[in-house]
């Protein structure tokens, strides 16, 4: 039995219970999935855990989301009780019932795991290691292995592995190790480094790929020295459990353990001991022994041996004639692996395969499915089929997962019966507390209290949503709020100190100064009543002062404008009066009547001075120029041309001295 605790984020979420020998448990998004995990990081399938020779063993899916087991990524691993395993932002505890334990000294042996005192499962790095071949005369090693966590290569003499290519940089490219998986990495080499055949700047290696610095190729291959010394002790595999499932189709064929996908012997132990009729017969002939032999050997060494086999083979081929080498059997994967029928069977065997047939068909006569599978599982360690019996299988296994569906439906739909119990509990339990919280911020840390407990029975609920949105938006109102309020408080200050600062500048006298100032204080954005009735009454306040002072000048202006007054003296005061109160009326009409006027003694003053230089007596010319200078109105014409005709007259003055 198989249980697996979920938990988001620390907070529970669900338990799962499935017997041993069950369906295989899928991981993932997927409403179909056995244990869904509605979270975006999360792939439609992610991982599946699957009944395999005794054990549940942990197997990725997913593209590009990692699948972490004890903190470590993984592809595939044994699972033994204990374990914490990470999917996005899920956490699954795996735990084991007791017979399930037992296996554990069994399941540690070759696949690359051990144990920890606490229960818990690590990775082993130790047992896998990544196996680089070099070409001849392309580095200065032929293989390497690689035992470090990152290895780097180039021609420099402070590498790993120093490279003759001269197309090599000095350091070209480094592999490293993340978990059990292996990485190439251009390290910005001048020249790039290609893939099998494509340029590559980061990626991922599995066993067999090739890689290109210029002219130099290097082979990648994993190497599992415990699985190669181990495997004479494996039990036998059934032909079955060679076949992938539907779920194997996209997972490559050699995983970075270093041995093939398909086959389970690699999650048994050593020494295991199998049934008495389906053991096969220690090997006794000298080609048994030979082969035996040839098992125990490195990989290199056996594709070396093999070689030499395919060489002698051809040979004899050619040859011809009753002594002809017979040819060695190609090397087979779990997916090419050769058809095994009843007919090549020995008498005993025979014998077994028609004993546990029969045994089949009475355990389908009477619906025993679990007596099936073990009997269809003995059947075909020895063939690939007998009759009907994949068929049998097929049957049984799909029996086995309904009744396990049945089960499983029937305590989820009582366990969700339980939980919405708690949960309305807890609704009604919130109701009175959300009031209160809505209106006083005193009580929103008892309701986060009540809402974080429904999330841990029901994390979509939706009145609990609907709770934090409200009290979310509340907050964001009180916030405007407050801000509206600082923003009014810092405007009601700034516009109180420039009121001041103005009645400082008019007491100081500074009349016209105060008047601009005043002026600016409408723009100040304050709109508080009693803050507009002080500005206005200080504007007339300075404007009643503005009066006092300007009286005078106006008093004055009018006198010269009498009869044998200075018309331009009044001009002047007029302009004074002008720029205290560029409003006043008095002056602007003053101004525009006396300029008419100086127009017209500037025009005499200067034709006068024209005929007086047309007769050469320029020292009067000179006086009449100087004259209407002085009385011409700003801007007016015969100012710009006397300045002109005065300015001659100085450079004749300074020519002459």
């Amino acid at each position: 039995m198989i249980r697996i605790s979920v938990y988001y984020e620390e907070n529970s979420v669900k338990e799962f219970e499935q017997a041993d020998g069950g369906k295989e448990i899928t991981i993932g998004r997927a409403p179909g999935c056995s244990i869904h995990l509605d979270e975006g990081s999360v792939s439609r399938l992610h991982a599946l855990i699957r009944f395999h020779n005794g054990g549940w063993l942990l197997e990725r899916k997913a593209s590009f989301g990692a699948v972490l087991l004890n903190g470590q990524e993984v592809e595939n691993a044994p699972l033994e009780g204990g374990e914490e395993i990470t999917v996005g932002k899920f956490s699954l505890r795996v735990n084991l019932d007791s017979s399930q334990q037992a296996l554990r000294p069994q399941m540690t042996v070759s696949s690359g795991m051990s144990q920890e005192d606490d229960g818990r499962t690590r990775l082993v790095s130790t047992g896998v290691n990544a196996l680089l071949r070099f070409e001849p005369g392309s580095a200065n090693v032929s293989e390497f292995l690689m035992q470090s966590d990152v290895a780097v290569f180039g021609r420099g003499s402070n590498c790993d592995v120093v490279l003759t290519e001269k197309k090599a940089s000095r350091k070209h490219v480094e592999i490293r190790r993340q978990g059990m998986s292996f990485f190439v990495k251009d390290l910005n080499s001048a020249n790039g480094t290609l893939l099998n055949g494509s340029p590559v700047n980061e990626a991922e290696l599995v066993a067999g790929d090739v890689i290109q610095i210029g002219e130099a190729k290097i082979q990648f291959s994993v190497e599992n020295k415990d699985y190669f010394s181990g495997q004479d002790n494996f039990m036998p595999v059934p032909a079955h459990a060679q076949q992938p499932s539907a779920y194997d189709q996209n997972m490559p064929m050699e995983s970075n353990y270093g041995y093939q996908q398909g086959a389970d012997a690699s999650f048994a132990a050593p020494g295991a001991q199998a049934p008495q009729a389906a053991r096969e017969p220690e090997p006794q002939s000298l080609v048994g022994k030979f082969k035996k032999w040839y098992s125990s050997l490195p990989k290199a060494q056996r594709m070396r041996w093999l070689t030499i086999l395919v060489v002698i083979a051809l040979v004899g081929a050619v040859l011809g004639g009753p002594d002809e080498a017979p040819k060695p059997k190609p090397k087979t994967t779990s997916n090419q692996s050769a058809s095994r029928t009843f007919d090549q069977l020995t008498t005993q065997k025979k014998k077994f395969v028609v004993e546990k047939y029969a045994n089949l068909l009475k355990a389908h006569d009477v619906r025993d499915f679990a007596k099936m599978i073990d009997n269809t599982s003995e059947i075909l360690t020895y063939v690939d089929d007998y009759k009907d019996t994949k068929a049998y299988e097929k049957i049984a296994k799909r029996g086995l997962e309904e009744i396990e569906e049945e089960k499983s439906r029937r305590a989820l739909e009582e366990k969700q019966a339980a939980i919405r119990r708690e949960v309305a509990a807890l609704e009604e339990k919130g109701k009175p507390v959300f009031e209160k919280a809505y209106e006083d911020r005193k009580f929103r840390a008892e309701l986060d209290a009540v809402i974080q407990e429904i999330y841990a029975k029901d994390p979509n609920n939706q009145l609990a949503l609907q709770w934090k949105t409200r009290i979310k938006l509340k907050e964001e109102e009180e916030k405007r709020e407050a801000e509206l309020a600082r923003q009014k408080e810092e405007q009601k200050a700034k516009a109180e100190a420039a009121l001041l600062a103005v009645r400082e500048i008019f007491q100081q006298e500074k009349y016209i100064l105060a008047t601009a100032e005043a002026v600016k204080l409408d723009d100040s954005g304050w709109t508080d009543p009693d803050y507009l009735a002080r500005v206005s009454g200080l504007k007339e306040e300075i404007r009643q002062k503005l009066e006092s002072v300007i009286s005078p000048l106006l008093k004055d202006a009018s006198s010269q404008r009498q009869e044998g007054g200075d018309l331009v003296k009044a001009n002047e005061l007029y302009k004074q009066v002008l720029k205290v109160d560029a409003s006043n009326k008095e002056a602007r009409s003053g101004i525009d009547a006396i300029r008419e006027t100086l127009h017209l003694r500037a025009k005499r003053f200067y034709a006068e001075a024209i005929l007086a230089e047309s007769i050469s007596e320029l020292a009067e010319a000179k006086d009449k120029y100087e004259k209407c200078l002085r009385v011409a109105p700003d801007e007016d014409v015969y100012k710009r041309r006397c300045r002109n005709k005065l300015s001659r007259f100085e450079a004749f003055s300074s020519g002459s001295n």
